[in-house]
């Protein structure tokens, strides 16, 4: 969610990675958890990875916080802040901090096989 209303919200950043006119960055500490998808709306994951030409995890956690924002913009303020608390402190969790950066668009050549 973001306090400026010039910002991009997470979900026109997500539409605009998928037309291919916006692209992601940053250093971030993630947490490894398992989970499974419902298949309808994992190919719609692959399809909106493949469009992008981003990872599946990266479309994952824009689509997480494109649902937290949604959620937390219908929420009192309080139940946000109580909800954003870490009671559990990074300190205690295995965390691994990555370097995210834009994939580089490369496209394959197109290549025509000839009859011999």
């Amino acid at each position: 969610m973001t306090s400026d209303k010039n910002e991009p919200t997470a979900a026109s950043l997500l539409a605009a990675m998928v037309m291919g006119s916006a692209s992601i960055g940053g250093v971030v500490a993630s947490v490894q958890r398992s989970h499974r998808f419902p298949l309808p709306e994992f190919i719609q994951i692959e399809n909106l990875a493949r469009m992008s030409e981003v990872s599946v995890s990266q479309i994952i956690n824009q689509l997480i916080e494109c649902g937290l924002d949604a959620v937390k913009s219908k929420l009192p303020d309080e139940v946000v802040r109580e909800m954003t608390i870490d009671r559990r402190g990074t300190s205690n969790r295995k965390t691994v901090v990555a370097v995210q950066g834009p994939k580089k668009k490369s496209r394959p050549a197109k290549t025509s096989k000839g009859k011999d």
